[in-house]
């Protein structure tokens, strides 16, 4: 990918909360990723080496994961994500109060 086709930052956050708001497998797996990327750094390391010896994920995709676990970002993700829900979920609530 060239300097061209490079997402920044805040749209690459976009992008993952809205995968997350549309698929109940993709939320999950950010609630998994959040909840190990707060636990001990050995345990983090210990998760990646077991995601990549599997054979299941992609090169690229264990390097983005192993950079959100040992980053702890995956933790800031989820939040960013729950809120966004929670906002959601307030939303359709005033909705329907005022209908």
């Amino acid at each position: 990918m060239d300097d061209s086709q490079k997402i920044d930052l805040p749209e690459q956050m976009a992008i993952i909360i809205d995968r997350c708001l549309q698929s109940e497998a993709a939320y999950k797996l950010f609630v998994v990723l959040g909840s190990i990327a707060v636990m001990s750094m050995d345990v983090r390391r210990e998760f990646i080496l077991m995601i990549s010896s599997t054979g299941i994920y992609e090169k690229d995709d264990v390097q983005a994961i192993s950079k959100l676990l040992l980053s702890g970002k995956a933790a800031e993700v989820l939040d960013s994500i729950n809120q966004v829900r929670k906002e959601q979920v307030l939303c359709e609530i005033t909705e329907m109060l005022h209908e």
